[in-house]
């Protein structure tokens, strides 16, 4: 693996300012807390309700009855419990920010309403739009969320506007286009980087890689070969259009993704170095697994997109490559680490680094900021 030196150092400023967002909602603590507080409830109840019984007899039903409350505190209470501690482990709400913002992307907002413009000027803003495609393309029906840096004007004519480069972001299996925005909470980490001058502005996109037919909940961003979804077409033939028609980019690309999404901003990034200058990818795979069946039909055409068998033959180019290596298995160490000299043997700068919190959104998170600046920096788009 990379030396620790090529691991870029975040001002302390910015690691305050990104660590702050980390909140009450994924700390065990207040797993304990919960536990505890529904555990002296449900005991307040029932002695509450042996005391009522104490002065009277009541039938059998009225003391059913009144073991209602407490049973009923019991369950809400351990339900709710369980869920802070799955959310502790897995870290998918960050803070109530990203709760509010997941609820809003799922429940409540219409492409083309605003997810978030939060926290005064030094704060993008983030919007849903439809980006539709051709009927041929299979693909369903999703918002696309689209993050503008602090003082992006729509409004500025071509001639006075700044343009800026564009980061892609593609979420894990299972997942939506929305989960980079809520348990990635990219929106406060951009904000952050750019505040503190760390990065350049950048607009940042996250489409629903999703599909229909076979292997419509694990596209690995493939274009299917048996009656699926062109999820591949999809991205780089109307997605990235889309995005350099309506909002002021320059051509500079980086992809982006975890856990599949990282597969697919590998094999995506790799096999298409004209339109992505650089790839984060956070806890990647190198094959695309069950998709090699579901949503390809010959072994061969899997064999076009296992990165382990084409990494070594790819063009050569300045594509900055940051890998993060989220708790995987010393087989995918070994095979990852053999990628990754591959790559450097074609001339790609490559980082590849070893960081703590698991397979998990919270562990993502942490690799998110100095993987993308490493990135930035190789670029020429870091401060």
């Amino acid at each position: 693996m990379s030396p620790v030196s090529d691991l870029p150092t975040l001002p302390p400023t910015a690691r305050l300012a990104l660590g702050a967002d980390e909140g009450w909602l994924t700390s065990w603590w207040t797993v304990a807390v919960a536990a505890a507080l529904v555990l002296a409830l449900v005991l307040l109840l029932l002695a509450l309700g042996r005391r009522r019984r104490s002065h009277g007899s009541p039938g059998p039903g009225r003391r059913h009855h009144r073991r209602w409350p407490a049973a009923t505190t019991a369950v809400a209470g351990g339900a709710l419990t369980l869920a802070l501690a799955v959310n502790a482990v897995v870290g998918y709400f960050p803070s109530l920010g990203a709760l509010r913002d997941w609820s809003a992307a799922n429940l409540t907002l219409d492409a083309g309403q605003h997810l978030a413009a939060v926290d005064g000027d030094g704060a993008g803003t983030v919007a849903g739009v439809d980006v539709p495609a051709p009927a041929a393309m299979a693909m369903p029906a999703s918002t696309t969320w689209i993050y503008t840096p602090p003082g992006y004007d729509a409004t500025a004519s071509d001639g006075q506007r700044s343009r800026y480069p564009v980061l892609v972001l593609a979420h894990g299996s299972p997942g939506t286009s929305a989960d980079w925005f809520s348990a990635g909470d990219v929106a406060h980490v951009l904000d952050v980087l750019i505040d503190e001058h760390v990065i350049d502005p950048v607009v940042a996109v996250a489409f629903d890689l999703n599909g229909t037919g076979p292997g419509a909940d694990d596209t690995e961003c493939l274009d299917s070969t048996t009656g699926g979804s062109q999820v591949e077409s999809y991205l780089d033939q109307v997605v990235v259009p889309y995005v350099d028609a309506h909002y002021a980019t320059t051509g500079t690309r980086v992809i982006a993704g975890f856990s599949a999404g990282a597969y697919c901003a590998l094999d995506q990034g790799l096999r298409h170095p004209d339109l992505y200058a650089g790839i984060v990818a956070i806890a990647p795979y190198l094959d695309p697994g069950e998709a090699a069946t579901t949503m390809l039909a010959t072994a061969a055409q899997a064999q076009q997109h296992d990165i382990a068998r084409y990494a070594a033959t790819v063009a050569p180019a300045h594509q900055p490559v940051a890998i993060a290596l989220l708790d995987e298995s010393q087989d995918e160490v070994r095979a990852i680490t053999d990628v990754a000299h591959e790559l450097r043997a074609t001339g790609r700068p490559v980082l590849l680094h070893a960081f703590s919190g698991g397979h998990t959104w919270t562990g993502a998170r942490g690799a998110f900021p100095q993987t993308l600046v490493y990135v930035a920096r190789e670029l020429g788009l870091a401060r």
